[in-house]
């Protein structure tokens, strides 16, 4: 009886709740991006969205790290130290400044902006709705009462919700608001009275929009010379609808070119490149990706095609030019056929300094039990630290990093093959001297 394949029309209507009370428009907010609107009038104490949530226990894993390349060659994320960042999940999830945990909606409530009597952003009347836990429709109040140590340990089943609710009526088409808490809306001045714009040379002082220059499908700007084996420089790329065909290829085996840049433009574009204009993305093609190009110039006074330079794919196997370092070049590339992408690291949420942090949880309401960071083991290593540990006390050493801290001095270890150890004593562990450089971006994208 738990399907709702069994559940009438009746007691669905008795006991079920409305998915569709809010939808999203853009928030009567200067630049908070989109908002919820009231779909349709609602009352005090309405429910108007439930809030099932997904439980995160240790808030660190939202920070971003710098990826290296062990002395191993294996590539491994270096956690000793965040590189500044945070994920921009974090924006959306629920939690306490006493508490490693995070709580993480799963429903379009995340689209709910803030807004608190103390300030009055959105008005004399301040916030409409409210959050609280579920109210018996899931196991959320059992949830409560469990141990934070069991709420970490629970990784298969989703533990508790929130609902959101109505703290006055509503007008179909108002925007609903709700209060993030004191300690969010601290955090949120201090970000904009300390914001500085992104320096010159960082990459991110460009703010050209590869969504609005698809939709515009105007002329592609800028050019590269056919040489240069970098995209040009701002925060986008072009990717051209590309797949390897064998037939052309044939041509890199006769080729005996000791440096090909050295040849004149017309040499390379005559020699060196082959028609492209099969290249066309349609529906019905179960072949073909988005490979990084750089366009060199157009094929026809229209711009209708244009001559490219497609790089190496990461995703794909090293081609036959890739590999003799021969560049493959196409004319008559159908303009439809490239799009603009914006370059790895460079979208606006990997901006340096951009806002994170989470919504605060009242205080009247949020567990005791789990306000784990008051009186936090501490030991001899801390979360991130770069180990090395001594398995089983039988000599054998293997690298990784700590994952966890435990009383007692004793340590979790996820390893750099993808393994664990648990409750490690500080005994069998000594800090890592493996040798880490940084991983970069090819030339391409930088």
């Amino acid at each position: 009886e738990i399907s709702t394949y069994h559940r009438s029309v009746d007691w669905i209507k008795e006991n079920g709740m409305c998915m569709d009370n809010i939808v999203p428009k853009r928030s009567t907010l200067q630049q908070a991006g989109n908002g919820a609107f009231a779909q349709r009038s609602l009352s005090r104490g309405d429910i108007i969205i439930p809030y099932p949530l997904l439980h995160v226990a240790d808030k660190d894993v939202m920070g971003t790290y710098n990826v290296y390349v062990d002395n191993s060659g294996r590539l491994v994320r270096d956690t000793s130290k965040m590189n500044g960042n945070k994920q921009l999940f974090l924006n959306y999830c629920f939690g306490h400044k006493e508490s490693s945990l995070l709580l993480c909606p799963e429903t379009n409530g995340i689209l709910i902006n803030h807004c608190s009597k103390r300030k009055g952003q959105c008005g004399k009347h301040g916030p409409n709705v409210d959050y609280r836990w579920a109210s018996g429709w899931d196991n959320t109040q059992k949830s409560l009462k469990m141990s934070f140590r069991d709420v970490e340990a629970e990784k298969r089943v989703r533990l508790m919700s929130m609902e959101i609710i109505a703290t006055r009526d509503i007008k179909e088409g108002e925007e609903l608001f709700m209060d993030y808490g004191e300690t969010w809306e601290n955090a949120w001045e201090d970000h904009v009275k300390n914001w500085k714009p992104p320096a010159i040379g960082s990459g991110f002082e460009y703010d050209k929009s590869a969504f609005v220059l698809n939709k515009k499908a105007g002329p592609i700007e800028p050019l590269s010379d056919v040489r240069d084996d970098h995209s040009p420089k701002g925060n986008l790329i072009t990717g051209c609808w590309y797949w390897e065909d064998d037939n052309d290829n044939d041509i890199y085996y006769n080729l005996k070119i000791a440096d090909w840049k050295k040849m004149s433009n017309e040499e390379i574009l005559t020699k060196l490149s082959v028609k492209g204009e099969h290249f066309i993305k349609k529906k019905q093609h179960h072949y073909g990706n988005f490979w990084p190009c750089s366009v060199i110039a157009k094929d026809n006074a229209e711009g209708s095609s244009y001559f490219v330079r497609i790089f190496q794919s990461k995703t794909h196997d090293d081609t036959k030019w890739h590999k003799r370092r021969l560049p493959r070049l196409l004319r008559r590339f159908p303009r439809d056929s490239i799009k603009y992408f914006t370059k790895p690291y460079k979208s606006d949420q990997h901006l340096p300094g951009a806002f994170r942090h989470h919504i605060e949880i009242r205080d009247d309401i949020f567990p005791e039990q789990w306000k784990n960071l008051h009186g936090r083991p501490t030991g001899k290593f801390a979360v991130g630290d770069r180990v090395d540990e001594n398995w089983k006390n039988k000599g054998k050493w293997y690298e990784g990093f700590i994952a966890k801290v435990s009383y007692g001095n004793v340590y979790d270890i996820k390893f750099d093959d993808g393994g664990f150890a648990y409750d490690v004593k500080a005994s069998q562990i000594r800090p890592s001297n493996s040798s880490l450089h940084r991983v970069g971006v090819d030339d391409f994208y930088a």
